[in-house]
């Protein structure tokens, strides 16, 4: 499934910032944000926090996070009422 991050991260390059957590050296943080899965992804927006997460495989890994980052960045209506709030 890395690679296939690696390549959506340099496609949302300038658009979506990827980071990534290493479980065995912050374990705290991925109890804390209910990270039991792996790979896990969450979907953060500016002054609004996570919106979103997908538990992924490596047959929808790409689908999953394009479907989403398409909804976060496509600018939808209801996105941006949210974001005004």
């Amino acid at each position: 499934v890395r690679p296939r991050l690696e390549r959506l991260e340099r496609e949302y390059a300038g658009r979506a910032t990827f980071l990534q957590c290493n479980f065995k050296a912050e374990p705290a943080l991925c109890y804390e944000q209910r990270v039991f899965s792996f790979p896990t992804v969450h979907f953060y927006l500016p002054r609004i926090g996570r919106v979103s997460r997908a538990v992924l495989t490596g047959k929808d890994a790409v689908p999953k996070v394009r479907e989403r980052l398409g909804r976060f960045l496509g600018g939808s209506r209801q996105l941006r009422l949210r974001q005004e709030l």
